[in-house]
């Protein structure tokens, strides 16, 4: 799809549409940028609904901040809200610590595709 001509919840969803299959190819080489991937789709698609309504698309990132407002007129808010303790490997894995570290392994690295940890 091209630039011209789309509104801007069309690029926000075209970019979601784009960021998700860099975290379906990152979960398939088991990349821990998938993660982050992820969440930046999340991100992207809900701010295209808030724009649908008339909200502002605010340059805030944490996708549970982003759905306040949504909750009378989405009702699917209440099940992305079940995913809020998955929120913290959208950054665990995209810096090293201070100290250098790096996060260890997300738990899908670890247990395999099929586990019920698995980010598929």
């Amino acid at each position: 799809m091209s630039g011209k001509g789309k509104t801007v919840v069309e690029s926000y969803l075209q970019r979601a549409e784009e960021s998700l299959e860099m975290a379906k190819a990152g979960a398939d080489i088991q990349n821990h940028f998938a993660a982050y991937h992820l969440s930046l789709t999340f991100e992207l698609v809900i701010k295209a609904v808030r724009l649908h309504h008339g909200l502002p698309a605010t340059a805030n990132h944490l996708v549970f901040k982003l759905l306040e407002g949504l909750e009378s007129t989405e009702p699917w808010t209440s099940r992305v809200k079940a995913l809020e303790e998955l929120e913290k490997y959208s950054t665990a894995y995209r810096y090293p610590s201070a100290g250098g570290r790096s996060a260890a392994s997300p738990p899908w690295t670890t247990s395999g595709p099929t586990s019920k940890n698995s980010v598929r």
